[in-house]
Formats: C-alpha cells, structure tokens, sequence
C-alpha cells in the first residue's frame, strides 16, 4: 500500500502516487526514480530522470540546458529532487517550459547574473501554487490580504469557486511538517465558467508561463490558512498579524492568467 499523507495539499498527486505504488516520504530514493522513470516511458514524456553529469563545475545554466536539448533532469539522491520528479509528472509542459525560460534568459545575461523573469520562474518553481478561481474578486481578496472576509465569512463560498494545486517541490517537500507562517507564491488562474475538470491545467499553466515576467505577478499566500489545511481555523487563528499580514503598500502585478 501507498504510505502517501492524506492532507488536502497532496491531493493533485494521489492518483500519481497511487499509480507509482510508491511516494517520495515512504520509499527509497533510487526505487522511487526507478518508477518515476518507468512511468514516464509509459506516457511517452519527453523526460528521463538521470544521474548528474560529471563536470562538477555544472551550474543552473547546464542544469536547464540539458532538460531542454537532452530531456534530462539532473537527479540527485535526495529527497528534494525526488519530490520534483513527482511533480514533473504531473505538470511535464510547465516544468519544460519553466527551463526554456531560463535557457532563454540566460542567453541574453552574463554567467553569473539573473533576469526578474528568472527569478519569477524559480519562485513558482520552488515555493508555487496554482490559484484557480472563476471569479477575479478572490484575486483581489488575496491581493489585498483580506484574510478574515476570505477565510471566515465567505469560507463555503471560497471552496465552492476555488482550487489550490501545490507546484512548486520546494513547498510539497515542506508541507508534511509545516511551520503556522509557511507561505507560497501564487499562479492566479482564471478559469471563467469552466469547471477545474474541464481544463487542462498542464497545458494552461504552461501557457502562463509565459507571461511571467517578474516576482510580483504571484500573490504571496500564507497556506495553513487555505481551509482543512491547519486546525483551529477560527477568528483568532486568522487574527495572528504575524502570519496573517495586512498588506504592506499598494502594489500592482498579479494579473490572473486568462482574465480578460
């Protein structure tokens, strides 16, 4: 049996992990790769998990360059790099067009310097989620923090017209022992009247991909507080001005992919 955890943040991955027969957290790291690999040949992706290379000297430029010309993702026996198989699995477009962003990028900087769309990108690839909603107004809230109206007085109507997929494999590393101020980066998605079964979320986010070109067009999200992730939800809970901040000044950004 998959010894996968049952919390809500997993659950964009349970049937993967189910069809694995195996999970990052519960199983050794070569035996995970393994599988990953095999079922990666099983769905025809363009992607092997592969040992790094020898030249010890290889940096994130390699790194990007040998998924995009070789299909390699450079895995290291740890568990980090095994939760980003996992992920690569799920979202195999965005991964790939996430590193030829950043071959593209550097192409046009020195060696050793980085564009804000790079640092864009490995934000959401590191500590991102995918916000879905078919109203902008929750955009808004976030955007403007408004944590108790979001959280507390609007709550059923908050799970009804919104979903929340963990992507980067930084955070999913982080989430089976979060801290209470654990916070994401947020891809808002519009979706309109479309179901979140109806869309092929791979595909659409790989589309916003490209037109990430700065940190600021993701909405930082402070996780525990999405509802059934933490316990004791309540008043208090979302009143710790600590984790649950007013904004700091008026910003623009965090247009949501897809609003017209």
């Amino acid at each position: 049996m998959t010894r996968h955890p049952p919390e809500p943040w997993l659950s964009h991955y349970r049937d993967l992990l189910d069809e694995l027969g195996a999970d990052p957290w519960g199983s050794p790291f070569a035996e995970f790769v393994a599988r990953c690999n095999a079922l990666a040949r099983e769905r025809n992706l363009p992607v092997t998990f592969a040992k790094p290379g020898s030249n010890r000297k290889s940096g994130a430029r390699i790194y990007e360059e040998r998924i995009v010309s070789l299909g390699e993702v450079e895995t290291r026996g740890m568990l980090h790099d095994s939760v980003n198989a996992l992920v690569w699995l799920r979202f195999p477009l965005t991964k790939l067009a996430i590193s030829r962003l950043h071959v593209a990028e550097f192409a046009t900087r020195e060696e050793r310097t980085r564009t804000r769309r790079q640092d864009g990108a490995t934000l959401l690839d590191e500590h991102g989620l995918i916000f879905i909603a078919r109203d902008p107004i929750w955009f808004d809230h976030i955007r403007h923090h408004r944590w108790t109206r979001m959280w507390i007085d609007e709550r059923d109507a908050f799970v009804d017209a919104t979903q929340t997929v963990v992507f980067g494999h930084g955070l999913l590393l982080r989430l089976p022992a979060p801290h209470r101020a654990l916070t994401a980066h947020a891809l808002p998605l519009f979706i309109g009247d479309d179901t979140s079964e109806g869309v092929d979320l791979d595909m659409r986010v790989a589309s916003a991909i490209e037109e990430l070109v700065d940190p600021a067009d993701l909405m930082p999200l402070p996780v525990m507080g999405l509802p059934g992730w933490s316990a004791g939800q309540d008043a208090a809970f979302y009143g710790d001005s600590g984790v649950f901040r007013a904004p700091a000044s008026k910003r623009g950004g965090h247009k949501p992919t897809g609003q017209p």
